[in-house]
C-alpha cells in the first residue's frame, strides 16, 4: 500500500452513514485504508475509532485525541497507548483483513460529510445553483441573483462550488462556499469565455479554459489568496480541460492542432509537459486511483470511449458502437466507466468495466438521459432526464435499478455535481 495517502474509512451505520476517517502526521508515515467493519467485535472497533475526535498535535510530535473513556497518545515512530489499547485494537483489524497498513500517528475520525447534491434549475427565469440534501430533500439556492450561474464542480473536500457565471461574450469565474455566509462569492477571472472549471485534489487551486482571439488557453488559480492572479501554462491551444492527477502534480488537457493533435499532461507547478496521446482524442479524465486515462476519441471513426494507462502505454478501445459517445464519468472505484451513448439515436446512459466488456444500459426510454456523475461511494448515479417534459434530476444504483426522482419543479434542471 503507497504511503503518503488520504485514509478513508467507512464506518457502521450506527456511528456515521457516510463518515471518513483522514490524517494528517508528519508525512510520509500513513496510509490508505476503505474499510467495512463485519461483525459485533469489529463494529466496537469501529466505534472506537469513529470517537477519536478532536485530535491535535504537540510540540514534541506527539498526537492526542480523546474517546469515550480516556486520553490516547500515540507517538510517531511507536505503537504505542494509554488507557485504550490501541496495540489490542490495530492487531484486531489487521487479522480481519479490515487495516492492511497502519501509520504510525493518531487516526482522527472527521465529521460525517452530508448526502448533498449541488444542480443547476432556471426555476427563477435564470440558471442559479441549487443544493439539495439528500436526506432531507431541503434545496437551497446558493447563487440567487439576476445573472445565469452554471457549469459548477465542487471541490474534493465538499466545501466550496466552482462555478461560471454569465453568457458570452462576458461571463467570470467565481467560487462560493455552500455555506455562502461562512465563505462569499469571490471572482477568479472575468471579461473572456470560461470553460471547463476542475479543482485540484487541494481544494484550493483551479484550472479553467479561456477563450482568448479565437483559442482555447489553459488557466490555473489559487481561490485561497484574496486576489488570484490566473496563469496560462501551456503555448499550445486546447480543446478541452481534464482533470487533475490524484497527487494534484499533473493537469490533463487535449488540443486538436493539426500533428500536435492529441493529449497531454503538464504540471502547473513547473516546466514538465508530457505527450500521452497522438489522436483526435479528447475529453481525458483521470481515474481516481491515478493510474489510469480514460478520454474519447475519433480515431475509429464516431466518437468513442478509450482508456490507456496514465503514461500513455496500452491504450484500449471500450465501446464499439454506431453511435456517439460522450460525458464519460469514473466511478470512485476506478473499476467502470459511466457514459452517454447515442446508439439507438437519442442519448441513453451506459457503463462498461476496463476490459470493454459487460457494457451494461441503465436508462431505458424514448428521451434524453444525460450528464451521469457517481456518489462518492459509487452506490449511486444521478442524472438528468427529460422524461417528463423538461429536465429533472435522478438517482439510480450502478445497475440502473432503484430510480429515483429528486427534483419536479416545471422549469429545467440540469448538471448534477456530487
Amino acid at each position: 500500500m503507497p504511503l503518503g495517502q488520504t485514509v478513508e474509512t467507512c464506518l457502521p451505520k450506527e456511528i456515521a452513514a457516510q463518515a471518513c476517517v483522514t490524517s494528517s502526521p508528519p508525512p510520509p508515515v500513513w496510509a490508505t485504508i476503505r474499510t467495512r467493519p463485519l461483525s459485533a467485535r469489529t463494529h466496537r472497533t469501529g466505534v472506537l475509532i469513529a470517537a477519536i475526535l478532536g485530535t491535535h498535535r504537540r510540540k514534541d510530535g506527539t498526537l492526542r485525541g480523546r474517546d469515550g473513556e480516556g486520553m490516547l497518545t500515540w507517538r510517531p515512530g511507536r505503537q504505542s497507548s494509554h488507557r485504550i489499547g490501541l496495540r489490542r485494537v490495530f492487531p484486531l483489524l489487521s487479522k480481519v483483513g479490515l487495516l492492511a497498513a497502519v501509520g504510525l500517528a493518531t487516526v482522527p475520525a472527521c465529521a460525517p460529510q452530508a448526502q448533498v447534491l449541488v444542480f443547476t434549475s432556471d426555476r427563477g427565469g435564470n440558471r442559479d445553483l441549487f443544493t439539495i440534501d439528500l436526506k432531507t430533500k431541503a434545496q437551497t439556492n446558493l447563487t440567487p441573483g439576476a445573472q445565469d450561474e452554471h457549469s459548477a464542480a465542487l471541490s474534493p473536500d465538499g466545501a466550496k462550488i466552482a462555478y461560471v457565471v454569465g453568457m458570452p461574450p462576458q461571463m467570470r469565474v467565481e467560487v462560493v462556499g455552500l455555506d455562502a455566509k461562512k465563505s462569499p462569492q469571490k471572482t477568479i477571472a472575468q471579461g473572456e469565455v470560461y470553460t471547463d472549471v476542475r479543482w485540484a485534489p487541494d481544494s484550493r487551486r483551479i484550472a479553467y479554459g479561456v477563450l482568448v482571439g479565437g483559442a482555447l488557453k489553459l488557466m490555473v488559480a489559487d481561490t485561497g489568496v484574496e486576489s488570484p492572479r490566473p496563469l496560462d501554462i501551456t503555448p499550445l491551444p486546447v480543446r478541452d480541460v481534464g482533470g487533475w492527477s490524484k497527487d494534484g502534480e499533473w493537469l490533463l488537457f487535449s488540443t486538436q492542432l493539426g500533428t500536435d493533435q492529441g493529449i497531454y499532461a503538464r504540471n502547473p507547478g513547473g516546466v514538465n509537459q508530457v505527450r500521452l496521446s497522438s489522436g483526435p482524442d479528447y475529453s481525458p479524465r483521470w481515474s481516481p486511483d491515478g493510474k489510469y486515462v480514460a478520454f474519447l476519441s475519433t480515431r475509429d471513426g464516431n466518437p468513442e470511449v478509450y482508456a490507456m494507462l496514465a503514461n500513455g502505454s496500452e491504450l484500449r478501445r471500450l465501446t464499439r458502437t454506431d453511435g456517439e459517445e460522450s460525458e464519460v464519468a469514473w466511478s470512485p472505484g476506478s473499476d467502470r466507466l459511466a457514459f452517454v451513448s447515442r446508439t439507438d439515436g437519442k442519448p441513453e446512459i451506459y457503463t462498461v468495466d476496463l476490459r470493454g466488456e459487460k457494457a451494461v444500459r441503465l436508462t431505458v426510454n424514448e428521451v434524453d438521459d444525460l450528464s451521469p456523475v457517481w456518489s462518492k461511494d459509487g452506490r449511486r448515479i444521478a442524472f438528468t432526464s427529460y422524461l417528463h417534459g423538461h429536465a429533472d434530476i435522478f438517482l439510480m444504483d450502478p445497475d440502473g435499478k432503484k430510480q429515483e426522482r429528486i427534483t419536479s419543479d416545471p422549469q429545467n434542471e440540469t448538471q448534477p455535481v456530487w
